[in-house]
């Protein structure tokens, strides 16, 4: 695959953040192997940059050849008295976790913390502010009669 555009610090960080890249000084672009074009597509868009592809990448990926990119996996669970999310780095995922109101991260468990002050309401509001993202939010058995507006089990109240 075959990456072309005017020099941006920010992408040419992304694009040697790739593995196996290389660049093409004559033709000033980037080639890297078609298997990593998601990991691409989700880098540069993550700083920012819209990603147009050719015919050739377009016909590819409408016949199923390269799959679309998959949606960033986020994983809520209750410990205590505080909701823990996670999910692996997302540039996009930080910025709306960084607007749940009393979160704080640690970067040894990689996980967001954000306190219960009232169960549903906290997670519906963990929920809806991830929900800004395109992703996939998977919520821990126990918590989905919550997010349905059900009551907690006894157990975990």
């Amino acid at each position: 695959m075959v990456i072309g555009f005017d020099y941006d610090r920010a992408l040419v960080k992304a694009v040697k953040s790739l593995d196996r890249r290389t660049f093409d000084a004559i033709a000033k672009e980037w080639v890297i192997p078609i298997h990593l074009y998601r990991d691409a597509v989700a880098r540069f868009e993550g700083v920012g940059a819209s990603v147009e592809m050719d015919e050739a990448l377009s016909a590819m990926y409408s016949k199923a050849l390269l799959p679309p990119p998959k949606k960033p996996e986020v994983a809520i669970r209750r410990v205590g008295d505080e909701y823990v999310v996670q999910f692996e780095y997302d540039p996009k995922l930080v910025k709306a976790a960084k607007r749940i109101p009393g979160r704080t991260f640690d970067p040894a468990s990689k996980a967001w913390f954000v306190p219960i002050e009232d169960d549903e309401k906290t997670l519906r509001i963990i929920v809806q502010t991830l929900e800004l993202v395109e992703c996939s939010i998977q919520l821990e058995p126990k918590l989905r009669p919550t997010a349905e507006g059900q009551p907690l089990p006894p157990e975990l109240s």
